[in-house]
């Protein structure tokens, strides 16, 4: 008789915040083309750097671009990195993306875990509420 192994929960971890334009310019590698395809995902818009997001965002909201901030989590499976989430405060939005993966796999809209998987959604929804609180010297 086989055993069903549970699957262990999954948990946020903080990678880093990013506050201001030069900071997501200095991105590169895997890192910069996630938050482009993230960015192109979340805005159906198109940036052709980085930065061109905050710049549009602080108009948006009369802010300027020195303020604006995104923040990257590793979400684990375990101890294993599952996905990697760019994460969007000023609307509660973000793209999971599977780890190392560029294209974003599934989005969270205004705090909901949108997939067609319901119970990974779920599963990502309460790892992404019980994610810890990020210091601001993270």
């Amino acid at each position: 008789m086989k055993t069903k192994k549970k699957l262990e929960a999954y948990s946020f971890v903080h990678v880093k915040t990013l506050t201001g334009p030069k900071a997501l310019d200095e991105l590169e590698g895997n890192e910069r083309a996630q938050l482009m395809a993230s960015l192109a995902a979340e805005m159906d818009a198109s940036f052709k750097k980085p930065s061109d997001y905050f710049r549009h965002l602080a108009k948006e909201l009369g802010e300027t671009p020195d303020t604006q901030f995104l923040e990257k989590w590793s979400v684990l499976s375990g101890k294993k990195p599952a996905f990697d989430f760019w994460y969007y405060p000023a609307s509660d939005d973000g793209s999971f993306h599977i780890a190392g993966v560029v294209q974003p796999h599934l989005p969270l809209i205004q705090g909901g875990v949108e997939a067609d998987d319901e119970k990974l959604a779920a599963e990502l929804q309460k790892a992404f509420d019980d994610r810890p609180e990020v210091d601001d010297d993270d």
